[in-house]
């Protein structure tokens, strides 16, 4: 993840099913891909996502753990680094748009 004012979302994740499953009361499985775009291009982030295991996965499962990879990934980016005495971990300086 870069929040580099420049968006794009790539990612290999397979969230083919042979239904119309439901993540929950009102989130079908195929509107996933549409949230990660929609949150990656209005959120002027660079975003790459792949799927380490390609084994048969649950659907669940796997959003589930991308929502938390994509959470844990935004913290960080977001996250004051010690390391750097309080300055801005990018080489322009700055993370303003």
């Amino acid at each position: 993840m870069d929040l580099s004012n420049r968006p794009c979302l790539f990612h290999d994740l397979d969230f083919s099913t042979d239904e119309n499953e439901m993540l929950d009361a009102v989130t079908s499985i195929e509107m996933i891909p549409h949230i990660l775009e929609s949150l990656v291009m209005n959120g002027h982030m660079t975003v790459h996502i792949v799927q380490l295991s390609s084994s048969e996965q649950n659907v669940r499962d796997l959003t589930i753990a991308t929502s938390r990879a994509f959470g844990r990934a935004l913290y960080y980016c977001t996250s004051v680094d010690p390391r750097r005495c309080g300055a801005t971990a990018s080489s322009k300086g700055t993370l303003s748009m």
